[in-house]
């Protein structure tokens, strides 16, 4: 009992170290702390992850993960057994989003993954266990850490973890292995009952870290203003879409029903002190009345006709926009590029869900799903407007970027999401092919494959021709559709207690990516905007600001792909605008550290399923 304050005070000093160290590892690009620029000797992981046999057993395997550096982006996938599409392109989903989480440029790494087994590997259930280890491994944190622990969970591509299958079994094959399982949150039910009591559910990266690491809850938040040119755009933006709304009511004889009602009241009690969340809901509005509007088209025509005249309408309109796109500046500022990139990103969906109208129409799908499409594609000609208003208004407001950095960002993003773009359709067929679901399931992901392939080709043309910003843009929105397709179902599908989670765990990991952006001195471009509406939205529909956190989170993936691999070694001129980071944790010693810490390294800146909700949700 003599001992038992001084083993405190010595827990308590680890602890402090440790989050010391996690924080500066983060900030301070986070691979040097364990190989130099010149290093070519590899840091290596072992991870255990449990598996389910094919006679409905389970086991564990061992997996290795080496980094090394300087590297060309290389992610070898190895085994003495067979490892099918899924695996293979959900570890090297893996290695990526470990690094881009602990700030290190992907695209200067080689990475090798083992899988050390003779059997056939299925599946991306090991993936989260890749990238917790790679992203510690990165930030310069002890590998052996992990031991002690089995780790299951699909990787989300912003560093979530993902619903999995056969939990209990997995659990079983740890806990005879003397290992704790350490699982997605989202596999509790939602009464959060658990089939792993001794186990840890975990929603992401983070989140698994400072179990790992012993180091408490954190709570990291960071706030940057949005310029007001951004602000102006946005409360002119509510005036337009209430009136096309209102337009429409008048002009079709509709009657606004007290849901949509609801959305105008709303934006405009918003307009002043959360603008994009006020044009959002006034995007929502409208869509809305454009919803009802079509499905009373669809009612009384003929189905194939009545989409087939208005995808050629819509589609000339989009076209027309679209050559307004392509005259404007090649580059500008930074906050000019995102804007103008927002615009190619609201064309590339409308244009897919055009795509998607089309096809569901021949299948005869249900007319709400398809009106749904329709009214999407014609309220996203209202929203690009709205952006290229934005884009004009920004276009030298904030650091400017000359070519040779657009195109390395250009580049840097192409690879993270064509790695993010194949893992989601690795899954999507993966599911088709090994699970029952209903045929117009299956139709509908079908259709999402073929028109995230149509998203892809198309940002690759625009690169052909030189424009940059429009792939940026394409690009842009076919990481949303991953994200939003595949990933968000699992952080929204348990209760409140699940989404909570999730919603801490997004929230933080935004954080963290925006303080490395506002570290460098750079703006986080629209991703404020989207965090402010998901803090609108959370106590209405908590699912929603999951979703539209996620848009946050993909926004600042794509501000440090700006930073690490475009920018990098390089401080933005002239003063931005002012931001704070918040950080706290549940014991209150650590909170002054942390923000000793934080202070000290500059990190106070001058910051259908499942694709259903996010569709209709932002401007």
């Amino acid at each position: 009992m003599d001992q038992l304050p001084a083993r405190r005070k010595q827990g308590n000093m680890i602890t402090v170290l440790i989050l010391i160290f996690l924080i500066l590892a983060q900030t301070i690009e986070g691979y040097n702390a364990t190989a130099t620029e010149n290093s070519t000797v590899p840091i290596r992981a072992r991870i255990s992850v449990p598996a389910v046999t094919e006679d409905g057993g389970s086991s564990i395997i061992s997996v290795d993960i080496e980094l090394a550096v300087p590297g060309n982006g290389s992610i070898l996938v190895i085994s003495e057994g067979e490892i099918d599409e899924t695996t293979e392109s959900s570890m090297k989903m893996a290695v990526t989003t470990g690094l881009l989480m602990a700030g290190v440029n992907f695209m200067e790494v080689n990475a090798v993954v083992r899988i050390n087994t003779r059997g056939l590997i299925a599946g991306p259930s090991g993936s989260f266990g890749v990238a917790l280890a790679t992203y510690m491994l990165a930030s310069g944190l002890s590998p052996y850490l992990v031991e002690g622990y089995a780790i299951t969970g699909a990787i989300s591509p912003d560093g979530l973890a993902s619903r999995v299958g056969s939990v209990s079994l997995k659990c079983k094959a740890a806990e005879s292995e003397g290992l704790k399982l350490i699982y997605p949150l989202a596999n509790l039910s939602p009464a959060l009952i658990d089939d792993c009591p001794g186990g840890v559910p975990t929603p992401g990266v983070i989140n698994a870290t400072l179990t790992l690491t012993g180091a408490g809850k954190l709570n990291l938040s960071i706030e940057v203003s949005m310029p007001e040119e951004f602000q102006e755009a946005m409360r002119e933006a509510v005036g337009n879409l209430t009136r096309e709304l209102e337009e429409l009511a008048e002009r079709e004889g509709l009657e606004i029903p007290p849901t949509i009602g609801y959305l105008v009241n709303q934006s405009l009690r918003l307009s002043s002190e959360h603008p994009y969340a006020a044009a959002s809901y006034a995007y929502r509005a409208l869509l809305g009345l454009y919803t009802i509007y079509y499905a009373m088209l669809l009612n009384e025509g003929s189905l194939e006709q009545v989409v087939a005249e208005e995808t050629t309408r819509l589609g000339s309109e989009l076209s027309r926009l679209e050559a307004i796109l392509s005259r404007g500046e090649p580059t500008g500022s930074i906050y000019y590029v995102e804007m103008r990139a927002t615009a190619y990103t609201r064309l590339a969906e409308a244009y897919s869900v055009l795509q998607r109208a089309q096809e569901l129409a021949s299948i005869e799908a249900p007319i709400d799903e398809i009106a749904s499409l329709l009214a999407t594609a014609q309220a996203r000609i209202a929203s690009i407007e709205s952006w290229i208003n934005v884009s004009e208004r920004l276009s030298n407001k904030g650091p400017l970027m000359d070519t040779e950095s657009l195109a390395r960002l250009e580049n840097g993003l192409r690879a993270y999401i064509e790695t993010s773009v194949d893992y989601s359709l690795s899954l999507i067929r993966y599911s088709i092919k090994n699970y029952v679901l209903p045929e117009f399931v299956k139709a509908n992901l079908q259709v999402y494959l073929d028109s995230v392939i149509d998203i892809m080709e198309r940002a690759e043309s625009f690169r052909e021709r030189g424009n940059l910003v429009a792939s940026i843009g394409f690009l842009r929105e076919a990481l949303s559709e991953s994200l939003s397709t595949i990933f968000t179902l699992s952080a929204t599908q348990g209760g409140e207690g699940v989404i909570q989670g999730y919603l801490d765990e997004i929230r933080n990991i935004y954080g963290m990516l925006l303080a490395r952006v506002a570290s460098k001195g750079y703006p986080g471009g629209l991703a404020p905007a989207y965090a402010d509406y998901s803090m609108v939205l959370v106590g209405e529909d908590p699912r929603a600001a999951v979703a539209l956190m996620e848009e946050a989170i993909a926004s600042a993936i794509l501000w440090n792909i700006l930073v690490v691999t475009a920018l990098s070694g390089k401080e933005a001129a002239g003063s931005l605008i002012g931001g704070a980071l918040a950080t706290s944790i549940e014991d209150p010693v650590l909170t002054a550290v942390i923000a000793m810490v934080s202070y000290s390294i500059g990190v106070i800146a001058s910051t259908l399923i499942a694709r259903l909700a996010r569709r209709g949700r932002s401007l």
